[in-house]
């Protein structure tokens, strides 16, 4: 069984107590790519299987990773602390762990628009392809992923760590998130 980590802020942590569950929301690809199949456009939650795992944090291949889930934390202005929330799988969740390398090795091709969606293509359908179920995963990728395609009830989430939001910044990206 894996410890599931899912980074929030208290917006929407709030929500999460009021509807009763951590509801799907992101999605893996926001814009339509030719061959990908209908799964690709879920909405998913997207978690972690350590709170500051090291293949994220010391990635040689896409050092810059830590960074960018640090600035899709916090693009917004309207929220004021960070939550980390942990789980357990437990088997009845639709979770899976995706090799992330499959897309991030060329973001900085696609944001320097060297090169196209359409070439980017099959790093896609790698890592949609690279899926394990998180109960048969027994590690291995260079950059694990967990997404989640269902619900998860509110009554199985553990606030394992909150911080005000500049605080949370100095300590992210250094990798000091301190766990009780």
């Amino acid at each position: 069984m894996w410890n599931i980590y899912h980074y929030t802020n208290d917006r929407a942590f709030d929500t999460m107590k009021d509807v009763g569950k951590l509801s799907p929301r992101n999605h893996i690809f926001c814009r339509t790519i030719e061959g990908l199949p209908e799964k690709a456009y879920a909405p998913v939650i997207c978690g972690l299987l350590n709170p500051v795992p090291d293949e994220w944090f010391h990635n040689e291949q896409c050092p810059e990773t830590w960074r960018l889930l640090y600035n899709h934390l916090t693009f917004r202005d309207h929220f004021s602390e960070i939550f980390l929330l942990g789980f357990s799988s437990n088997g009845l969740d639709d979770a899976h762990v995706f090799e992330r390398l499959h897309l991030e090795k060329n973001r900085k091709l696609l944001e320097d628009h060297k090169m196209t969606w359409e070439e980017h293509t099959p790093y896609c359908k790698d890592y949609l392809n690279s899926a394990v179920p998180i109960l048969e995963y027994s590690g291995g990728f260079s950059l694990p992923e967990v997404i989640i395609f269902s619900p998860i009830e509110f009554n199985r989430l553990n606030v394992v760590w909150k911080s005000h939001k500049k605080e949370f910044g100095k300590n992210f990206l250094k990798g000091k998130i301190k766990i009780s």
